[in-house]
């Protein structure tokens, strides 16, 4: 029997050395010059990575046969992959059934599992591909808000659990130990010391430190901390640097890797983790206006179940509850109020400023949350939010409300907070909406419609304001056959989701995005008939080389050009209801000229767009 398992231990010993004899020029070491990666035979080796996290978790052997010879086809060199996954890696089996440690120790790793992740190490190097192989993700050692967890190491069981791995692939020539699993050492912590202790443990298990190639996977961090070399740049055991994007663009790693490369002693340095393809740019893919409370939480009025439960205190602690919790999500847009207005001789104010306060204690700075005030209507004096908090330094845009009501001057509303000091952006955060009762008089007034919904969107934008917030009376509350309905829906929300007027909406962020949007100021000096009613309103914006003029019922106006560059202007029609632009021609950029749009009448509103023909814009 002894014969027979020392037989089959052979074979496999030599099978797992016919893998990796296709690796073709033998294991990586740094450079002489310290600046790249190399074979042992001197042949420079091309750091192109994938980043396949789950590839020992997810898949199964055909997948991950599949994947390997696909992406050495592609041209890649490297597969960055996690033995103690991010995705519950220590509780949820691979694909094999096979779960990678026995009572979540990592003295104790699943002999069952780990051949699995043999036979992807050992295709691999068949496929001439060396995997970036992460012996833990950082959860295991920091949950932080993301990753399940739980926190499995401290020292002394990281160096085991390195050893370990490091005697069972020392034989592998494909291999890269990377450590770190996205996460940033805490201060005060033993984080730093549980590193090191792995990356020992490695350098043990493979017979010394010549023998492991090793570098470190950080979370973004600023472009003096230098990625990994903040806490690792001095050790031996530290080949070459790591940094982290965070999947945003735009973001200066450049400088980073400067910082890095810089740094003495000389050691290569990369972007291990660059914005993704196809991914969420700064994980903010939609962005969630987050409401803690509605305001019948703190002041019930005639409407909202209650009860009454906020006060300065509670409200301090709650608000901090939140944003600690939610201070590494980068989507979030704190909204307070609650569709309330502030009472006189009360401590509503008190009582959101607290909870205001509480979220920056949360987040950890007020740098760290953008917020903003949802108020119920109120006069054009008022302003909006910027009646109660317009000074207060928590507030970084100002809303207004209509009230779900035709012919309001929300325009005038959102002029008054535009102009207001110090200067802040400011919205119409609850217009009229879809499908909605007018006016909450739904015998007399009927129910809005898609023009209802455009027509302020247009309005309020080319009034000033930044952005804009559509509704529909059918999904606020999530109308279906199985809840309570409020003040009379017609359809299932589901349905309601293709309403004429939601789908319009993606008009009018095409047009506001088309054109330099960071220099587009409102301006009805631009045109003769400046103060018509709502419902037949002309609302001018222009930025320094183009224009938009909204005609709300497709009456004539008068355009005062050479308010915007060039000598020559082009101009379009812009349907709102079908997106559809019409050339208009092109016209000197001096004296008045009257436009008459395509159509008029209730619901044929037009947006005339005035461009520098000389920056050759597309349409829009």
């Amino acid at each position: 029997m002894r014969k027979i398992v020392h037989i089959v231990a052979l074979l496999l010993e030599v099978l797992s050395v016919f893998a990796q004899s296709s690796f073709k020029n033998g294991p990586l070491k740094v450079s002489d010059n310290h600046r790249y990666l190399v074979h042992q035979d001197g042949a420079p080796f091309f750091y192109m990575g994938d980043t396949a996290w789950e590839l020992f978790h997810r898949l199964n052997r055909e997948e991950a046969d599949r994947y390997l010879k696909r992406r050495a086809e592609q041209g890649f060199t490297v597969i960055q992959t996690v033995a103690l996954a991010e995705f519950d890696g220590l509780n949820t089996p691979n694909a094999l059934g096979d779960k990678p440690l026995l009572n979540n120790d990592p003295t104790t790793p699943n002999e069952a599992y780990f051949k699995h992740v043999d036979y992807i190490v050992d295709k691999a190097a068949e496929n001439n591909l060396v995997i970036g192989f992460l012996p833990t993700w950082g959860d295991k050692l920091f949950k932080s808000s993301w990753g399940n967890g739980p926190e499995i190491f401290n020292p002394k069981n990281a160096r085991t659990y390195g050893q370990w791995l490091g005697n069972r692939y020392k034989n592998r020539q494909n291999i890269i130990w990377i450590l770190g699993g996205d996460r940033t050492p805490r201060d005060g912590s033993e984080d730093v010391a549980t590193w090191r202790a792995m990356a020992e443990g490695i350098e043990a298990g493979v017979g010394g430190a010549d023998k492991a190639l090793m570098t470190f996977h950080p979370q973004p961090n600023s472009i003096q901390d230098g990625g990994s070399s903040k806490w690792f740049h001095q050790d031996s055991w530290l080949d070459f640097n790591m940094h982290q994007n965070g999947h945003c663009r735009d973001t200066p790693v450049y400088d980073k890797i400067t910082v890095s490369y810089n740094r003495t002693p000389t050691k290569p340095t990369m972007d291990a983790e660059p914005i993704y393809e196809d991914h969420p740019v700064c994980f903010n893919v939609l962005v969630i206006g987050f409401l803690p409370t509605w305001g019948d939480k703190l002041f019930k009025s005639s409407w909202g179940n209650g009860p009454e439960i906020f006060n300065p205190k509670n409200a301090r602690t709650y608000g901090q509850w939140l944003g600690n919790r939610y201070k590494n999500r980068q989507n979030i847009i704190w909204i307070l109020g609650g569709d309330r207005t502030p009472r006189d001789g009360s401590e509503d104010v008190a009582t959101w400023r607290a909870m205001a306060e509480g979220i920056e204690a949360g987040v950890g700075g007020a740098d760290k949350a953008l917020m903003t005030f949802h108020p119920q209507p109120n006069s054009i004096q008022d302003g909006g939010s910027s009646k109660w908090f317009h000074q207060d330094s928590w507030l970084d845009f100002n809303m207004h409300q209509n009230g779900h009501c035709r012919d309001t001057p929300v325009y005038d509303k959102i002029t008054v907070s535009y102009n207001r000091t110090p200067t802040k952006p400011t919205m119409d955060a609850e217009p009229i909406y879809e499908d909605h009762p007018v006016c909450f008089n739904v015998k007399d007034l009927g129910t809005s419609n898609a023009y209802d919904v455009r027509l302020y969107a247009y309005l309020d934008l080319f009034a000033g304001a930044h952005g804009h917030t559509y509704g529909c009376h059918d999904i606020w509350q999530m109308y279906s056959a199985n809840r309570p309905a409020v003040n009379g829906p017609h359809i299932y929300w589901q349905e309601a989701l293709e309403l004429p007027g939601a789908n319009q909406m993606k008009i009018v962020r095409r047009l506001i995005e088309s054109r330099p949007l960071l220099d587009r100021v409102p301006d009805q000096s631009l045109i003769i008939e400046n103060n018509y009613a709502p419902a037949e309103r002309i609302q001018a914006t222009r930025g320094t080389d183009y224009a938009f003029v909204y005609s709300a019922a497709g009456k004539p106006f008068t355009v005062n050009l050479g308010k915007i560059s060039g000598q020559s202007v082009k101009t379009h029609w812009l349907n709102p209801r079908t997106g559809e632009a019409k050339d208009s021609g092109t016209i000197p950029n001096k004296g008045q000229q009257k436009f008459t749009p395509p159509s008029s009448g209730y619901g044929q509103d037009w947006v005339l767009v005035l461009d520098d023909l000389a920056k050759n814009y597309p349409v829009p």
